[in-house]
Formats: C-alpha cells, sequence, structure tokens
C-alpha cells in the first residue's frame, strides 16, 4: 500500500462514525425533543359485534395507533376484545400508567353507553340484554380505568371515547338514556385528567362509510399532527371540525381537569430537527473538501 493509499484509507475509516452519527441525529431528534417526557397510550377498537357491528372502529384504531407512534408515544394496540381480554388490558395498562411521569393516553372506538354517570365500554363478546348485564358484563371505565389514573404519577392522563353513545342493543324499555345524567366523578378524577368523548350525552358517534374512518377520529388525527397545538384547543379545533362536517348532527364533548399544559406534536420537536441541518450540511462539506484532495493526490 503507498502512502497515499494509506491516507485516503485513514480518512475514510474517520469519516465513518461521523456519518453514522449524523444518520442517528437525524432520525433521532424528534426522539430527542421528547425523551424527557415519558409518552405511553393504549388503543383499543371494537367493531366485530354479532349483532351490531360497526364499520371503522378497526381502521380507527390502527391510525391512532400509528399517529401516536409518529408522535413519540409506547402504544399497545388491540381490537375486537372479549370481555375478559378487555378488562386485562386495562389493567395492565393502569399498571403501566401508575408509575408514568409523563402522559397517559387511553383511546377507544366501538360501543358505549352512560348509566348513572359512568361510561361503559362494550366488548365484542357480550349479550346485552338489561340495564343489570351492563353493569356485569361492560367495562365500567370509571372502575378499571379511571379511578386508577388518579393514583398515577403521570402529569396529564388524557382518556378519548370514540363511541356510540346512543343505544345500539335496543334497550330502550330497561335503560335510561345513554348520557341522559352528567359523569359525577369527585371522588376518582385526577387533577390532571381529561376525558373526551365524540358526541354529546346521549347522541350517537357517526361510524363513517366502510372502509374509511369516523368523523371523530379522521379530525382528532389531524389535530393531533398540528403543531404547537395545546390539547385543550385541540379538542375545540376538534369540535368545531365535526359540528361543520356533520352539519351539527354530533357535537363532541370534553371534561377537563388539566392544570398543566400539553401539546401531542410539539412545536420544539421542528426546532430539534432542524438543529440538526448544520450539523449534516458541514460533514457534507468536509467531505466534499477531502474527496477534492484525495483526487487532487492521485
Amino acid at each position: 500500500m503507498t502512502e497515499a493509499d494509506a491516507r485516503r484509507t485513514n480518512r475514510g475509516a474517520w469519516l465513518r462514525p461521523i456519518r453514522a452519527l449524523a444518520v442517528v441525529a437525524l432520525a433521532c431528534a424528534g426522539c430527542g425533543a421528547l425523551a424527557s417526557e415519558g409518552r405511553i397510550a393504549l388503543v383499543v377498537g371494537n367493531a366485530a359485534y354479532p349483532a351490531a357491528a360497526l364499520n371503522n372502529p378497526e381502521n380507527d384504531a390502527r391510525l391512532v395507533a400509528a399517529t401516536l407512534r409518529q408522535l413519540g408515544f409506547d402504544v399497545s394496540e388491540h381490537v375486537n376484545l372479549g370481555a375478559l381480554e378487555f378488562r386485562r388490558v386495562l389493567r395492565e395498562f393502569a399498571r403501566r400508567a401508575r408509575d408514568e411521569e409523563g402522559v397517559v393516553v387511553f383511546y377507544y372506538a366501538g360501543h358505549g353507553m352512560q348509566i348513572g354517570g359512568r361510561d361503559y365500554l362494550v366488548p365484542v363478546d357480550v349479550d346485552l340484554r338489561d340495564q343489570d348485564e351492563v353493569r356485569d358484563d361492560a367495562v365500567d371505565v370509571d372502575e378499571l380505568l379511571l379511578r386508577r389514573l388518579s393514583s398515577s404519577r403521570a402529569r396529564a392522563s388524557i382518556v378519548i371515547l370514540d363511541a356510540c353513545r346512543d343505544n345500539p342493543f335496543s334497550m330502550a324499555t330497561t335503560l335510561p338514556m345513554p348520557g341522559a345524567e352528567r359523569p359525577r366523578r369527585t371522588d376518582t378524577v385526577a387533577s390532571a385528567e381529561l376525558i373526551a368523548h365524540a358526541s354529546a350525552p346521549g347522541e350517537p358517534a357517526e361510524d363513517g362509510p366502510p372502509g374509511s374512518h369516523s368523523v371523530y377520529t379522521r379530525h382528532l388525527v389531524e389535530e393531533m399532527l398540528a403543531e404547537g397545538v395545546e390539547v385543550e384547543r385541540m379538542f375545540k379545533n376538534v369540535r368545531i371540525k365535526v359540528q361543520q362536517e356533520t352539519q351539527r348532527r354530533q357535537l363532541p364533548w370534553v371534561d377537563s381537569s388539566l392544570t398543566t399544559d400539553f401539546e401531542f406534536n410539539p412545536a420544539r420537536l421542528r426546532a430539534a430537527t432542524s438543529e440538526t441541518a448544520p450539523i449534516t450540511a458541514g460533514i457534507e462539506a468536509s467531505q466534499g473538501q477531502l474527496r477534492h484532495s484525495e483526487l487532487a493526490q492521485r
């Protein structure tokens, strides 16, 4: 090997770790901006109900899960959960959330209802015939999730329910109107909690054409990705867009006791990414100079 060849080889060896560092910096810029804030999420989409199937909760759940991953969340994703599995998944998520100091998000798409001011989500394997069966077999959000989140260390707990709040199981003669009573959670609400419903109490949520997404989730994802929008403002934007698209047939509803600001897509994410541009530009310039020098020496 000549002396010139040795110099070219050494320069290549010197550049390799710098090139690798640049690639890692670009790939992890967004994650690094959120490294100080833990983000975990549970996403559930229930559609395969034997008596009242829905078109799009599976599509909605996959879209929301992908969006949350893009925004730096560690996501657990499930579709078409039966009663036992649904309860197990919620318990495991609540355990994870207990020690989380960042932001905790639960998203659900599927059938749901309110009875006595409490939210119930419907597993795909239950046959609900009267009010007692709802309390026994449906998933009580207050008991299985909200009460446990209230003792977590998370700075913000966000529960999003894209659920039909009408009565899909023809129980109108035995059940009070879903959502007729406002939730009474004075003993369970965390001081940093936001609960978002796709519709107002007692009203349905539009599922959307088969193979697409619900009106609510489509606008929810769009607003999650909007840069630098505080979460309560974000849900207000969703409400406005859903009302406009449905000609006021659907009014999204939010109850919030948040005491801190939170953005799904913080502006610092873009800032962190742009900060890597001078670094990579400098590396590319250095590479060009070295290539020019090597050619001159040949």
